[in-house]
């Protein structure tokens, strides 16, 4: 089953790094409800709707989350639904009535999924239990919210999980272009099986890629000027870092060294750029889709380069010895521009052990 959690594209890239944490003692719920400070409120349909409501940012954002991938037993029905069964009204009650009754009917979160297509989650919802997430202008729930408003006077719970479940569907199915759906970075890494400290198998056996022709392909593409700081100078820096790092790491050196020749050349500017890792890894997809030597890596490799490209601007770091190699590398080259990087945003013990 997929649930989802409505928000904002700024918030999406935090709750990456930490999950989705409760809301905290205070925090007002949904429509003035009366939230519970230890939930994470999830839905089956309605976090579009959420997500028009989130704190302003540049993007609304749906996160779709597996109950697979969570603890089942720290759900709870939503407040709505015990309103809706209480028959009471939601500003009649309390945040000590909504969790007194909460305990006491536990068991029903899942008739509360379907009543009123919502559920709290008493805890951090983790990263680990992402698979997608959909980002897009508000401009692309106008729609749904014109049919919401047209009959507003006679909602029922049921009629705006249609709309609004609708809308999710709309929002994954990748028909418009303006919605950037994207695979979760925990479930690229999960087709790993690395554990902290576990590397991987030493040095893999190189696959027979031509580098030379992905170098002249990339430099061709390249926009900004070749002495960029982002430019084949540093992306040479960048491999020589990875692949010393590798032996101790224990990374897959093909990855490491793709890593290094895409992962800035998509920037289109040398300041901020934000979207250039998601565009370097899309050119990625692309060039394997075309049987452009990157089809040479198996799934979980290519993966493996998708997620390191994706996601090596974002101040993260990975558990997984060739994401945190590839990022490691990169960071440790922040010296061409006068940063020293700080251990807190370094991967491998060999990198962090290399600034102390």
């Amino acid at each position: 089953m997929k649930l989802y959690h409505g928000t904002n594209g700024d918030k999406w890239k935090e709750f990456y790094q930490h999950g989705i944490r409760p809301r905290g003692a205070g925090a007002p719920g949904n429509f003035n409800g009366a939230g519970h400070p230890n939930a994470v409120y999830l839905t089956s349909s309605m976090a579009p709707a959420y997500s028009s409501i989130a704190p302003p940012g540049d993007l609304c954002g749906v996160i779709e989350i597996s109950d697979r991938l969570l603890n089942l037993s720290l759900m709870r029905p939503d407040t709505d639904y015990l309103n809706a069964i209480a028959d009471l009204a939601v500003t009649q009650f309390t945040p000590a009535q909504n969790h007194q009754a909460s305990e006491k009917r536990t068991h029903e979160w899942q008739s509360s999924l379907s009543v009123v297509g919502q559920v709290a989650y008493m805890g951090r919802v983790p990263p680990k239990s992402f698979t997608r997430v959909a980002l897009f202008p508000r401009t692309v729930l106008a729609p749904y919210f014109e049919r919401f408003l047209t009959i507003i006077d006679d909602i029922t719970f049921m009629r705006a999980q249609e709309i609004f479940g609708e809308c999710t569907e709309y929002l994954f199915s990748g028909e418009n272009p303006d919605v950037d759906v994207q695979d979760a970075p925990s479930v690229l890494q999960g087709f790993k099986t690395i554990r902290a400290g576990v590397p991987l198998e030493p040095l893999a056996a190189p696959l027979g890629i031509d580098y030379a022709k992905i170098l002249k392909r990339a430099c061709e593409r390249f926009a900004l000027p070749c002495d960029s700081i982002h430019g084949p100078k540093h992306w040479a820096k960048v491999e020589e870092i990875g692949l010393r790092l590798a032996h101790s790491t224990g990374a897959d050196v093909d990855v490491v060294r793709l890593f290094a020749a895409l992962h800035d050349v998509e920037r289109r500017e040398d300041g901020e750029d934000p979207e250039h890792g998601q565009r370097a890894a899309q050119l990625a997809t692309r060039w394997r889709t075309e049987g452009f030597e990157l089809h040479k890596l198996d799934e979980s490799r290519f993966l493996s380069l998708y997620m390191a490209c994706q996601c090596h601007a974002m101040g993260l770091t990975s558990e997984d010895a060739t994401i945190g190699t590839c990022w490691d590398a990169d960071r440790l080259d922040l010296g061409r521009v006068g940063i020293t990087p700080s251990s807190e945003f370094l991967s491998t013990r060999s990198a962090q052990d290399g600034v102390r």
